[in-house]
């Protein structure tokens, strides 16, 4: 769903007609048109409930840093304004990070660890997949700071009464 919006590069590698029995059931195809957006409501509402259904305890969500993090600021409200939120947990998947962001983006993860449907494993520790770790140091400035970093992501998760995260490279 996320990856589905107003870029159609992802939607064009099933253009091809050969690609169509792939397409989600959201895809609208029709006199030469080509459509494949999911960054709406009524979509999310449709994937919580077959995700459900299908029996997934949970998913997660890309949360990258700069252009990236703004496009993928769709899925997570979407999911959390939706009536059947409660319905399937879900996570977020850090694609490296942002020395500059890190403040704001610490405050934002503890904001989405405090929702009743963040996924939590090992006596209540949110669960964070993290890519790109070997990047850290070159976005923080050096190993050390980058060690810093994730430190105050835990400290931050304590401090609101949390459980510090569980990261998964």
């Amino acid at each position: 769903w996320e990856g589905w919006g107003d870029d159609p590069k992802w939607a064009n590698n099933l253009k091809p007609e050969q690609w169509h029995y792939r397409l989600p059931f959201y895809a609208k195809v029709s006199e030469g048109k080509f459509e494949v957006r999911s960054d709406n409501q009524q979509v999310m509402d449709e994937e919580i409930k077959y995700a459900s259904a299908a029996g997934l305890d949970y998913w997660a969500f890309c949360y990258g840093d700069g252009e990236f993090k703004e496009k993928k600021k769709i899925g997570i409200p979407l999911l959390l304004s939706s009536p059947y939120k409660d319905r399937i947990n879900f996570s977020v998947i850090l694609l490296g990070g942002n020395k500059q962001e890190w403040h704001g983006d610490v405050d934002q993860l503890i904001s989405l660890f405090k929702e009743p449907t963040y996924q939590k494993v090992l006596g209540g520790r949110p669960l964070v997949y993290w890519f790109y770790l070997e990047k850290l140091p070159e976005a923080f400035g050096s190993e050390a700071a980058a060690h810093e970093a994730i430190k105050y992501l835990r400290a931050e998760s304590v401090k609101a009464r949390l459980q510090p995260p569980i990261l998964w490279p």
